[in-house]
């Protein structure tokens, strides 16, 4: 089914307002991998949106995810959705709000998908709420935190793994020769991983600021998120150039993530960690483009980025032991 101009319109207003620099990568997907990964990115932020919400009580949100479950469930339910803003807390800003107001236009997206899109959103969606829900209920006083590496990983999988295994489903569907096999289904997970982390590293003082201690040890979730930067380069590299835009869309998204946690590594503390400047990140993006079919220039370019972290991170370490 092809999907119209004005949808994709709709949820790129919506994009550009709440996430430029992915939204940005979105636009490089083709008809119709953008339709579905735009409306699966929107129906996220909804639930992130559910989860930071300064909520007077945890009746409330349960109210939310309970509105958003039914949503995911049943077309007629639906209609509720057009009063969605009016369940949250005043304190949501600007572009979050609109995202509400306009949600059951969203979920109208969503049941009128293809039903194997339709199912690999659900699967998605589902997991997600589940899992904010899970780590929502072990909030002592209003307080979330997680205290060990594991619960981090599995607070992850459940918010962002997932994402990237929807995201191999809907190449899945657009390419009959695309194999999700086991491997590429763990890299996928790794993907996830790799890019909630450096958000959860790069935002560390905002949530906590709010109540929200995701980082049990900086050091500790710094380093094993080498690991998942290791398995998603794997899998922005399996790629083939037959999917050439899905492939630029994850590089993009990859090497966005691996500069910032450049920055990061280079003041390790998370204090004043200064955002890559629009010329930077304009000469790595189009660099990756130029070579987006040479997979030896990419590996050049990932362990050029690896590398730089881990000095920066040793070196910060021993200056902090001295």
């Amino acid at each position: 089914m092809a999907i119209r101009d004005k949808t994709i319109e709709f949820y790129q207003k919506h994009l550009d307002r709440v996430s430029r620099s992915f939204s940005f990568c979105i636009q490089q997907l083709r008809s119709p991998l953008r339709a579905w990964v735009s409306l699966s990115y929107l129906m996220c932020r909804i639930l992130d949106t559910g989860e930071d919400a300064p909520w007077e009580n945890s009746e409330k949100q349960e109210e939310f995810f309970k509105l958003f479950q039914n949503g995911l469930s049943s077309p007629q339910e639906v209609k509720k959705l057009q009063n969605f803003s009016k369940v949250f807390p005043d304190k949501v800003c600007t572009a979050e709000e609109k995202l509400l107001l306009d949600a059951s236009q969203i979920f109208q997206g969503y049941h009128e998908s293809p039903p194997t899109v339709k199912s690999i959103i659900r699967d998605m969606a589902v997991s997600i709420a589940q899992g904010m829900g899970y780590f929502q209920s072990r909030k002592v006083k209003g307080i979330l935190k997680i205290g060990t590496l594991s619960e981090l990983n599995r607070y992850c999988f459940f918010v962002a793994g997932v994402v990237g295994e929807a995201l191999s489903r809907f190449i899945a569907q657009v390419d009959g020769d695309f194999i999700l096999s086991p491997k590429i289904r763990l890299q996928s997970f790794h993907f996830g991983l790799f890019l909630q982390k450096v958000n959860i590293l790069k935002d560390q003082r905002e949530d906590e600021s709010q109540g929200r201690f995701f980082v049990p040890n900086r050091e500790q979730v710094f380093f094993d998120l080498t690991k998942n930067a290791e398995n998603a380069f794997e899998y922005v590299q399996s790629l083939s150039t037959k999917n050439s835009d899905y492939k630029l869309f994850c590089a993009w998204s990859f090497f966005l993530g691996m500069a910032t946690l450049e920055l990061m590594a280079q003041n390790h503390s998370g204090e004043n960690i200064n955002k890559l400047s629009r010329r930077e990140a304009w000469k790595l993006l189009e660099n990756i483009r130029q070579h987006i079919d040479d997979n030896e220039h990419l590996r050049t370019l990932f362990l050029n980025f690896k590398d730089k972290c881990l000095v920066e991170t040793l070196s910060s370490d021993a200056n902090l032991a001295s």
